[in-house]
């Protein structure tokens, strides 16, 4: 994070020439079915103002998008990892919107366990408060560009919140949104186990889960860890 905008754009740069590197090190790549070499003659054209940081992504973001949906206006990336920089997020990508989704601290620590994401349960807990207060801090300071929408929201009510967040992004809600099955194939590594109920219809069975996955004496010790941010979200019992 101490590298300038030419410096990591000069090092992703290199990174994005070298089918080596991108085999090595990004070994899911293969999943987007497109060309570096592609996005590599991209950034050669690149004019020197414009080679920042954050336009290697928006080349790379936009030569996948020329092949799998022509019609795309913007793009977006779910990384939920990215909740842990966003303060350095924001400045590399000054124009962009930011949607925090936000979940049951329980069912989340519970999912985490589960993938054998976190050891302990303080651990899951942790990363959920940690995760929650960064991302709300962040967004009291871009204010507009930010949004809260609840997991529990967009299970049960999908389509008005669809229809929200589209507003919030400034485009036209298609009620075609709504059928995400028909667009599984073109989402990459949906074979992985944490993807599994993507060819799935918007469900709310995973609502409270963590009651079922999780045993009396961890149920205590995860809505006691969880209390105080629990209650402040409208999530206490």
């Amino acid at each position: 994070f101490f590298f300038t905008q030419k410096t990591a754009y000069e090092m992703l740069r290199s990174l994005v020439g070298s089918e080596m590197c991108i085999r090595d090190r990004c070994k899911e790549f293969y999943t987007w079915e497109i060309d570096i070499k592609d996005v590599r003659k991209r950034l050669e054209n690149m004019a020197d103002s414009k080679r920042t940081l954050s336009n290697i992504f928006d080349e790379l973001f936009c030569t996948y998008a020329e092949k799998h949906s022509p019609k795309s206006k913007i793009w977006g990336d779910k990384t939920p990892m990215n909740t842990l920089y966003l303060d350095w997020l924001g400045p590399v990508f000054p124009q962009s919107k930011f949607i925090h989704i936000i979940r049951d601290g329980r069912d989340v620590a519970s999912s985490y366990l589960k993938m054998e994401r976190y050891g302990t349960i303080l651990e899951a807990a942790n990363r959920w408060i940690n995760s929650i207060e960064l991302a709300q801090s962040f967004g009291s300071k871009i204010k507009e560009d930010y949004m809260e929408i609840r997991y529990e929201d967009l299970v049960t009510n999908t389509e008005s919140e669809i229809q929200r967040v589209c507003d919030f992004l400034n485009i036209k809600y298609d009620s075609a949104m709504l059928d995400h099955t028909k667009q599984v194939g073109k989402l990459g590594d949906t074979d992985k186990l944490h993807h599994s109920n993507l060819s799935k219809p918007i469900s709310s069975e995973s609502i409270g889960k963590w009651k079922s996955n999780l045993s009396e004496s961890d149920q205590e010790s995860i809505t006691k860890l969880l209390h105080k941010h629990l209650e402040r979200l409208g999530y206490a019992d």
